[in-house]
């Protein structure tokens, strides 16, 4: 009577046995899925080389829709991949996808010969040590951080990678001496010898203010006001001091016999230049490579003259300018990377610079945001694993039974998915599912995880503040990052509030009757 596209046979007793399909079309949860649409929008991405749809029971009875992705580039692993020790998850997901995916120190022809002695400072948690080891196992790597907080994470991070690293628990600077460096525990990327809380505060509120008026779109009203925009920087930027021990670059070369530096990675938040200003003029012919994140135009000036004078070719990448205000004393944000090369170093520079691909990084959230924008949500795989090379058959083509079930931790927010119960979950989902710009959010995601950062974090802050009417602070936020935790954390408040409203209540009435009537 019509055709279904299912393959089926009869058996001796009269049944019908399902074989498959005539197409690529499957059945999951009640939709029927093209796997073959979804693949040709995956191949359309610019990252993408090769990919596979395919449906796999990754437990008993639990069917996941999963691609497989082969990027142009070598794929990176994932955060959620690595254990590291953190100070926080936001972030340390910003760092990591920094150094890890966007390789922001692995431009312009910067490279590592085996054995070649790299130099981390600013070192913070390790997450640039651990990719320096993972581009070049055999490098030598010396880790400098000076705050004991971060220290202590740089030391269990390279150990738990079995990194043979020399971590030193101080500063560089331009004299040796103890100086005093500021701490902030929810912000330790931004920490440093140069680190000004003012400074840092109204720059922070400059990019926000930029954020919210033109990448968010905001309306009118979700725009966050400013005190309440001063409130959560004020937690977000709590700072402690630390009495740390700096020396210079040179001294370090003579008291560790270094006869050579590959590469001179500098990260340390406006305090670039006095790590250069500590090398000794017999000691720069030592230094090959120079990778650093520079926080002004008038430092940048400084160094490049330093560098000029020394013969070193350079690029400088603008990774962030922020135009100021009036808040900002009308100073523009302008953070770059520089990348520089000795004399002897700047030929090979630029044939490794021609060999660089020009295919983006594979990002998987950028991929789920791709094809949320060109399929319907159900058509979105739950897992992407990203592969060298698809497993072939014998004749050369794609071997489906061969493509590898995902490991648990791929598929643990899939396993573990609950949906939203309360009244209060619901609705925290829908403004999560606003934000971020997805429908299918469990309780127990990690809003930072599912693709937030603190920009979109101020956003729902504003959106809970104003939807519950209960006072919820940044920190509050960082502590229950998840939809559980939030609503656990608005009912308690809820109920605190009407406790006491029934208390004066109570108080006021019996303060009205007679002693008599009590």
């Amino acid at each position: 009577m019509y055709r279904t596209g299912d393959v089926v046979r009869y058996l001796a007793n009269g049944n019908l046995e399902f074989l498959g399909r005539v197409d690529e079309q499957v059945k999951l949860r009640g939709h029927r899925i093209e796997l073959g649409e979804i693949e040709t929008v995956l191949r359309q991405h610019s990252a993408i080389r090769e990919a596979v749809v395919a449906i796999k029971e990754i437990t008993p009875g639990n069917n996941s829709l999963i691609a497989y992705l082969v990027p142009h580039t070598k794929p990176h692993s994932e955060m959620n991949e690595m254990n590291i020790a953190h100070h926080g998850s936001f972030q340390t997901s910003v760092i990591f996808k920094e150094v890890f995916e966007d390789e922001v120190y692995w431009k312009h022809g910067i490279t590592l010969d085996q054995g070649a002695v790299v130099f981390d400072v600013g070192a913070n948690i390790g997450l640039f040590t651990l990719f320096a080891n993972r581009k070049c196992p055999t490098a030598q790597i010396y880790a400098f951080e000076p705050l004991p907080p971060s220290f202590e994470k740089l030391r269990a991070n390279v150990a738990r990678y079995e990194i043979d690293a020399h971590l030193l628990n101080y500063g560089l600077s331009e004299s040796a001496a103890t100086a005093d460096f500021v701490f902030y525990p929810e912000a330790a990327g931004l920490s440093g010898h140069a680190a000004n809380r003012a400074g840092d505060k109204e720059d922070t509120k400059a990019i926000v203010q930029d954020w919210i008026h033109n990448a968010a779109h905001s309306r009118e009203e979700d725009l966050l006001p400013q005190s309440q925009l001063d409130e959560l920087l004020d937690e977000y930027l709590r700072a402690e001091t630390y009495s740390c021990e700096v020396k210079t670059l040179s001294e370090v070369i003579r008291e560790n016999n270094i006869e050579q530096i590959d590469l001179l990675k500098i990260d340390t938040e406006g305090s670039e230049l006095s790590v250069l200003s500590g090398i000794e003029e017999e000691d720069w012919s030592r230094i090959k490579q120079i990778v650093m994140e520079v926080h002004s135009r008038s430092i940048m000036q400084s160094i490049v003259t330093l560098l000029e004078a020394r013969g070193f070719e350079f690029v400088i990448d603008d990774s962030m300018v922020v135009a100021g205000n009036g808040n900002n004393n009308g100073n523009d944000v302008y953070v770059a990377m520089l990348y520089a090369f000795s004399p002897d170093h700047s030929g090979r520079r630029r044939s490794m610079d021609r060999m660089e691909t020009t295919a983006p990084p594979l990002i998987v959230s950028e991929v789920q945001s791709f094809l949320r924008r060109s399929l319907p949500l159900h058509f979105v795989p739950s897992v992407f694993i990203v592969l060298d090379a698809l497993p072939l058959t014998p004749n050369g083509k794609i071997d489906r039974k061969a493509l590898p079930l995902p490991s648990p931790q791929q598929v643990r927010s899939e396993v573990e998915f609950v949906a939203p119960q309360t009244s209060t979950e619901k609705e925290l989902a829908a403004i999560w599912a606003e934000i971020l710009g997805s429908d299918h959010i469990g309780i127990h995601d990690n809003f930072f995880n599912s693709g937030g950062h603190s920009l979109s974090a101020t956003q729902l802050v504003t959106h809970i503040r104003k939807n519950f009417f209960v006072e919820l602070s940044l920190r509050d936020f960082l502590k229950y990052p998840t939809i559980a935790g939030l609503a656990e954390l608005i009912e308690e408040s809820i109920l605190s509030k009407a406790s006491d409203a029934k208390i004066n209540a109570l108080l006021e009435m019996l303060e009205s009757q007679s002693p008599k009537e009590v």
